[in-house]
């Protein structure tokens, strides 16, 4: 029986993920893993993989509907553009019966050709790029991890509303659980370099943030909070300065791209601002242009 699902969402049809499906297919321990594609396409040509149907669903709903309808004790919330490394079901599958209630793996960047493309993983997975050692820990990304399905659950209505921004489904379950990130259990990720796509990956991020940030704050608050966007801004690049320093050289990454890091900290920033203003209703309908980007072989990355 299948001990962990593995949700790939594919919301522009089953052929956008083909790359990544086959990547998970390939790994050796594939019969542990229930592989499902969250597609609204009703699944046609989907081999080794079971469909969910997420006709006319926004991508954190499709993802709550894959919790529910997955059938093992654990759920692995994927993205189409974050590949696992040979050997990442074995290291992560190893930790199941330890009782974690979320695992997070190692991440590395798919494209260090370039500043820009330094400061987009810097910026989004920093804090868990090598060197990293194996061990409990309090943060991980909303992304990419290992979740207990019941406490997932249990979160009833709101889960559908964390999983617009998974950072913050992270945090509400932080209190009280024990998590875990396992250095051998390796992902790489694939960011877009087309420049005027990474402006709207931050901006777009950004008003994700700020609107589920804010979303139980009064209208005064929420207007001070994007009034203070500079300092908002600043937190972002001092994130990306504090991991530069941590490993920015050991993962080939240059001084040079703590420049483009401040240009999309600052864009982020003012998507918050927007969000804050707008709120997750608004701003829901859009999010998928931070995460909806396929990695596709042919450009060794996800399609500009």
């Amino acid at each position: 029986m299948p001990r962990l699902s593995v949700l790939l969402p594919a919301l522009g049809g089953v052929e956008t993920v083909a790359t990544a499906l086959e990547r998970w297919q390939a790994q050796a321990s594939t019969h542990d893993l229930e592989l499902i594609v969250l597609c609204p396409d009703g699944g046609d040509g989907v081999d080794g993989a079971r469909a969910v149907d997420t006709a006319g669903l926004l991508l954190h709903e499709a993802r709550a509907r894959g919790i529910h309808a997955s059938t093992t004790e654990y759920v692995f919330v994927a993205e189409d553009h974050c590949l696992p490394d040979d050997g990442w079901a074995e290291a992560m599958l190893a930790r199941l019966d330890e009782r974690w209630d979320a695992i997070g793996s190692r991440l590395a960047a798919g494209d260090t050709s370039d500043a820009r493309s330094q400061a987009a993983f810097l910026l989004g997975y920093g804090e868990w790029m090598a060197p990293l050692e194996t061990g409990p820990t309090r943060v991980l990304p909303g992304h990419n991890v290992v979740l207990r399905r019941r406490i997932l659950l249990d979160l009833g209505d709101e889960l559908g509303e964390l999983l617009l921004v998974g950072a913050f489904l992270i945090r509400r379950l932080r209190p009280g659980r024990r998590f875990l990130v396992v250095a051998d259990a390796g992902m790489t990720h694939y960011d877009v370099t087309a420049w005027h796509r990474q402006l709207v990956v931050f901006y777009t991020v950004g008003r994700s943030f700020g609107a589920l940030r804010t979303r139980r704050w009064p209208f005064p608050v929420r207007l001070a909070y994007a009034a203070a966007s500079p300092l908002v801004a600043a937190a972002h690049w001092r994130r990306a300065l504090a991991q530069y320093r941590r490993g920015g050289r050991a993962n080939g990454m240059r001084p040079t791209c703590l420049a483009p890091a401040a240009l999309f900290a600052g864009l982020w920033a003012f998507g918050e601002a927007v969000g804050a203003l707008l709120g997750p209703q608004r701003v829901a309908p859009g999010a998928w242009r931070s995460e909806t980007k396929p990695f596709t072989a042919s450009a060794r990355g996800p399609k500009a």
